[in-house]
């Protein structure tokens, strides 16, 4: 069994390793069984400036997910800050079908390194200056993460942040 690293309102992350002994973290979504409320309400917004995940939903996943894959997938690898992602496939899961999403694995987040006191002040900068960055980045190719939070930046193994979960993100018209 996969040791959990974590979990969230769209399914836990899990520890997992390629054939070659490589260790990644692996999101396992949930099926959406009523489609929870994202934090927002996407009526009281113009839907022309809605980030539409590219393929179908056949209503069981919550649209929260496609955007966050969707999004991954276009701007994956392009900035160094932001979440990349290695496969997303189906796995069968106790008999049950789940989509999985696997991605580097990250040594932990923001929130826990503030809260041990571990980030000096030149590390706190220099992780300011580089989300900054990647929110720039973001920006320019038309997109706004909505969900900025010290849980939601990751830090690699060498201590940089990595921006994360994605699905509150939009796309928005420059």
């Amino acid at each position: 069994r996969a040791a959990t690293l974590g979990s969230g309102s769209y399914g836990a992350v899990v520890q997992v390793y390629d054939d070659d002994g490589n260790e990644y973290a692996a999101k396992l979504f949930e099926e959406d069984e009523e489609e929870s409320d994202d934090g927002y309400d996407e009526e009281a917004e113009d839907d022309d400036d809605d980030y539409e995940p590219s393929g179908g939903n056949d209503g069981a996943l919550p649209i929260g997910v496609l955007r966050e894959i969707s999004i991954l997938r276009f701007l994956n690898g392009a900035h160094p800050n932001i979440m990349r992602v290695q496969d997303v496939s189906e796995l069968d899961q106790d008999g049950q079908r789940r989509l999985c999403m696997v991605m580097p694995k990250m040594q932990g987040d923001l929130s826990a390194a503030i809260a041990n006191g571990s980030l000096q002040n030149k590390q706190k900068l220099l992780i300011a200056a580089r989300l900054l960055h990647a929110l720039s980045f973001m920006h320019s190719h038309g997109l706004i993460h909505r969900d900025i939070k010290p849980d939601n930046v990751l830090l690699d193994q060498d201590g940089n942040p990595v921006l994360a979960d994605f699905s509150l993100a939009k796309q928005h018209n420059v």
